[in-house]
Order: C-alpha cells, then structure tokens, then sequence
C-alpha cells in the first residue's frame, strides 16, 4: 500500500487534508477509502490515476479534488509495488474493487491477545451494505487468525484470532458477504510466524530434540534479543516474526493443509501474500498449481516493498509486476 495525500482543490486548510491509502489490486483498478478529519469517507476507482499520468478528478461532497501523484507518470511510479500470480488470460478481478479491512482495529480488539473469546468480527455484517454502496465487489481482510498482537505474529493459521470471534463467525460473514456478490480475500502470511506459534513453541522447549526444528532457521550455538539460548532468523531483524523454512515439505504441507481449510470452510476467493518479495519461488510455482487445483480463478496478489521487481516464472505460473 502506498500512503498518498490529497487535498481539496479549494482550500488550504489543515481539516481539508485528506489521506487515502491505496491498495494496489490487479490490474489497475484500485479502492482508495479516503477519511478526513471530519470523519467523512469516499471510495474511489484510481484506475484514472494511471491513465492520466500526473492527476485525475475526485468528487467529495459534489466538490472537486484535484489528486496529485508523485512524479509526471503515476502508473509508472506505482508499478513494481505489487505483483499478481494469474493465470494467463485474467480472470475476473481485472474489474474488480476492492475494499481492504484491517479486522483486530476495524473491531476494536485489543492489541495484545488476551485469550478472551469475543465475537468483535460480526461487526462487518453490518457494513456489507456500505462496501456496496461504494460499488466495491471484493474486500481484502488483512491477518484474522490466531496471532500474538498484530496478526502477523501467527500462533495458528487454522483458528480464528478469539479476539475477533470462532471459525463458525467468520463463516457466517463470508457467507453473508457472497450473498453479496463480493468475493473474499485473506492474508497469506506465511514468510514468518509469532513466537507464539505452536511449532516454535516446540522448539524452544524441546530445542534440538524438536520434531519442528527444521521448520525454522535456529542456531543452537547462538541467542536471540528475547535471550532464548538459540539464534534464529526474524523477518528483517524483527524477532518477534519467526521465518518458517519454505523449502521444508512438512512446512508446505501444512501451510497448503490450512489454504484447504480455509477453502472448505470459508470459501474464499484469494490470498493476498504478505512480503511476497521474500517468499521462495519454488513455493510460489506450487501453490498457484495447488490452488488452481483446489478452486478455479483463485487470485494470489503479493506484496513488493522498495520498488522491487521479480522474474516472470515460466507457466502454468505467471509472476508480473502491475
């Protein structure tokens, strides 16, 4: 996501200053929910953006806001931020706009995971009618599974967080939203786990003796910030997220395991790949295979940071820049 400021065309003051976050999505057809400080919010179709290079046109309030991108060509300065793993040919969410939910905020959950079961994720029943109204027919639900706090830690990846509710609540919502017609998409965090996530639990009780200790990168001869007596590698120096081993065929299998579950379950439509830059190729090549294998036109949208690019990787996998 990119964070971009618009402001009202005209005036100059500090309340009329607007943030819109920008979800990249595939191709160019992007949900910009823009809040100001007055609380009000607008959804809007930035494809415009990047067929007219520098700016385009919104409509707040019937006023007219002049949005101004970075650079003289704004398609070319958004690209590279995210890629999508299609199939060749597209597939439905060429036209689709999407409606991202970050749901441990969006409830009003706690930060830290106080193991108290609360049914905080039927609150987007009630907003169903509202993401239509924006004329969004996909939402985007950032991490909703068991974590430590952020929901990127993951403790359990086939448990709904108990801060937003059961498996049986997240169900009836992703019913309830293809009822109406607004395909579900869930983050595939799976570069890195929390320290709470059973398998490195093991680890540190069990340490060499562990079954799961080549599902992560430990030096036993080593110690962490969190003074474990072992080293291991965090994503980006940050040791609170755990880097699982994808070249680790129990590791794949589970992680495919729990896409399955949610599949069966939940019936989504689509992973979004966090820190796909980071992810190994290989994993990537087998599961666009195992999720065509599972459901068609299933979409898997990665995250790219810093500008980065990736090689196209030959079919059935296709990996492109957007």
């Amino acid at each position: 996501t990119i964070g971009t400021t618009v402001r009202v065309g005209n005036s100059d003051t500090e309340r009329n200053t607007l943030v819109a976050k920008l979800a990249l999505c595939h191709p160019l057809h992007l949900l910009a929910v823009i809040k100001s400080r007055l609380g009000h919010s607008q959804a809007v179709d930035t494809k415009q953006i990047a067929s007219q290079n520098a700016s385009t046109i919104f409509k707040k309030d019937e006023k007219i806001c002049n949005f101004s991108a970075r650079g003289a060509n704004a398609k070319k300065a958004w690209r590279g931020r995210a890629f999508s793993l299609v199939k060749k040919g597209g597939s439905d969410y060429n036209e689709s706009v999407f409606y991202q939910i970050y749901p441990l905020g969006f409830c009003g959950a706690p930060f830290e995971n106080d193991g108290i079961l609360t049914h905080r994720i039927l609150k987007v029943n009630d907003w169903i009618e509202h993401i239509k109204n924006l004329g969004a027919n996909a939402i985007y639900f950032s991490p909703v599974f068991e974590s430590d706090t952020h929901g990127y830690n993951t403790r359990n990846y086939k448990k709904i967080d108990c801060r937003l509710g059961t498996n049986d609540d997240f169900k009836e919502v992703c019913k309830n939203l293809h009822k109406n017609n607004i395909k579900v998409v869930l983050d595939g965090v799976f570069n890195h786990v929390g320290r709470g996530f059973w398998a490195f639990q093991d680890v540190l009780q069990n340490r060499e003796n562990s079954r799961y200790r080549d599902w992560f990168f430990i030096d036993f001869n080593g110690n962490s910030n969190y003074n474990d007596g072992l080293w291991y590698e965090g994503w980006e120096g940050n040791f609170d997220l755990v880097k699982i081993n994808l070249r680790n065929e129990e590791v794949i299998n589970h992680i495919f395991e729990c896409i399955k579950l949610w599949i069966d379950e939940f019936d989504i439509d689509g992973l979004r790949l966090d820190v796909a830059y980071c992810l190994d190729k290989d994993f990537l090549k087998r599961l666009r295979s195992y999720t065509d294998s599972l459901k068609n036109d299933f979409l898997l949208l990665g995250e790219l940071l810093h500008g980065l690019s990736l090689i196209h990787i030959s079919e059935p996998t296709r990996l492109r820049c957007i």
